[in-house]
């Protein structure tokens, strides 16, 4: 490998490490894990208006991780009052999840933080160079997921 190559890797890993220190990736609720804040964000992106909320199966099926996983998740996040259980209308067995109005509540004030972050960061870039980075970060993504860029 050649010098450029060697210096493009040493700064990557800095600049992405980096990420895990902003304040900016914590969740805005105190004493909840940015993983259940995720959660949140998958159960409300995959429910409808009438599909009577979302099994823990299909959540952890989403989310790339074992349903024991979301199970203990959804308990925290119950017991703070931002997701319900009920019973399936069709079968009594099936437990199926929903956001309740505090769950709304918290999600609507995470996404107001996190478009003032990113509105400082399109101020400080530039748009243009927001867009290059967006872009950019598409492509890591992709890269990332086995994709081809």
């Amino acid at each position: 490998m050649v010098d450029t190559d060697e210096e493009a890797i040493r700064r990557l890993v800095v600049a992405f490490g980096g990420f895990k220190r902003r304040q900016w990736a914590k969740s805005p609720v105190p004493d909840l894990k940015p993983s259940a804040m995720f959660l949140l964000w998958r159960l409300k992106r995959r429910i409808s208006d009438d599909s009577g909320g979302l099994r823990v199966k299909e959540l952890a099926e989403e989310l790339h991780v074992s349903p024991p996983h979301v199970t203990q998740t959804i308990h925290e996040l119950e017991a703070k009052g931002f997701v319900r259980r009920d019973a399936d209308g069709d079968d009594r067995r099936v437990v199926r999840l929903s956001l309740t109005v505090e769950g709304e509540t918290v999600l609507l004030e995470a996404k107001r933080i996190m478009q003032g972050h990113l509105a400082g960061l399109v101020r400080a870039l530039g748009v243009q160079r927001s867009l290059l980075l967006a872009e950019l970060l598409d492509e890591t993504n992709l890269y990332f997921d086995g994709g081809c860029i």
